[in-house]
């Protein structure tokens, strides 16, 4: 069923529904998991950011298990909506603050050359338009593009590529709100780089929700910086031919 109100599809009676979703199309080569499932390159943004969320998700009972296809060979097996988690009073605006003070300490306002801003998905682009309101960066959406009404070129990453002629920069911020294996993050850092190869010195990610624990891609290794509000909560995702069959664990969410 659509909520207009949040912008999201919510499972019904066992339904396979879509919601919003993140993930970029082109493909990328040769992208490995990293051999130690414990993520040690994520930092919390902030403590006490973490710990409203946590107790959120809790006493609102905001943690969903289900079987939520994230691509055609994973699934994961949790899910936490962004909308209903913002609905805490203050929280996006305190969110929004400590995103934009962890950014500054890597990118000073004052500094030559201001990174872009690259927001994924309806909650990575609220986010990302909030900070570039205090930044004054270059800003662009990267849209759900799997949903067909989202599929507009002002929304793509072949707009932010087009966009970027002539712009300097040295320097790209991706916002989302989960990073779980990384596959959406490292997409957008590989177009970018094959585009503006001498621009794209620096990248840095920021998440609401990042599992710690997960496997990443061996390309997120690559990024200067990663940070999230809340690392601590368990999103794991697993290979599909790790889990049961449809017919025995059916399909929740689909997000491929």
């Amino acid at each position: 069923m659509y909520n207009p109100q949040s912008g999201e599809w919510k499972a019904q009676s066992g339904k396979t529904v879509i919601e919003q979703k993140t993930s970029i199309t082109y493909p990328v080569e040769n992208i490995q998991p990293l051999p130690d499932a414990q993520d040690k390159r994520v930092e919390s943004i902030s403590s006490h950011i973490q710990d409203t969320i946590l107790e959120n998700v809790k006493t609102r009972n905001l943690y969903f298990f289900a079987r939520t296809m994230t691509s055609a060979t994973e699934s994961s097996l949790g899910w936490v909506s962004i909308s209903s988690l913002f609905e805490v009073k203050d929280l996006l605006a305190a969110s929004i603050d400590k995103i934009y003070l962890w950014i500054e300490r890597i990118f000073p306002l004052d500094q030559s050359k201001k990174p872009i801003l690259i927001g994924l998905g309806f909650w990575g682009g609220i986010l990302a338009s909030h900070i570039n309101a205090r930044r004054d960066s270059s800003c662009f959406l990267i849209s759900s593009h799997r949903i067909p009404h989202n599929q507009v070129y002002f929304e793509s990453i072949n707009y932010v590529v087009d966009s970027l002629v002539g712009v300097d920069f040295d320097s790209v911020i991706i916002i989302t709100d989960v990073i779980s294996t990384g596959n959406s993050i490292v997409r957008v850092k590989k177009e970018l780089e094959t585009k503006y190869p001498s621009q794209c010195k620096k990248f840095v990610a920021v998440s609401v929700l990042s599992d710690k624990n997960q496997h990443r891609l061996q390309q997120l290794n690559e990024f200067y910086k990663i940070g999230s509000l809340c690392i601590d909560l368990p999103i794991p995702v697993i290979d599909n031919d790790k889990l049961p069959d449809h017919s025995i664990f059916p399909v929740e969410y689909d997000f491929r």
